[in-house]
């Protein structure tokens, strides 16, 4: 929300306090231009607040991402190990069983 500015009680009050009326326009004229392009305290916070919940959403969103992504990469060396264990587990009985029938 932009500052607003009451050029026409500012006016009367520096034409008041002896600034001739043109110069008293001009004044307020320039302050209200100067002033344009202000915003008040709380439009700043409440864009502020906003801009946090946004940030705070994408945080959100990419730290699930990386728990989805995490959990997926344990699952894979999960299965990798597992098949690995398999594999020595079988290689372990064909060495067994060789053994057996060597010293037979």
């Amino acid at each position: 929300m932009a500052l607003t500015f009451d050029t026409g009680k500012h006016a009367r009050a520096i034409r008041e306090g002896g600034v001739p009326a043109p110069a008293a326009d001009a004044i307020v004229d320039a302050i209200a231009e100067a002033t344009d392009s202000l915003v008040t305290e709380e439009f700043l916070r409440n864009e502020l607040v906003q801009m946090e919940e946004r940030i705070t959403a994408r945080m959100d969103m990419g730290l699930e991402q990386l728990r989805n992504e995490l959990i997926l990469q344990t699952e894979r060396l999960r299965n990798e190990q597992a098949n690995q264990t398999a594999q020595l587990r079988t290689e372990m009985a064909d060495q067994a069983g060789q053994l057996r029938t060597e010293m037979a």
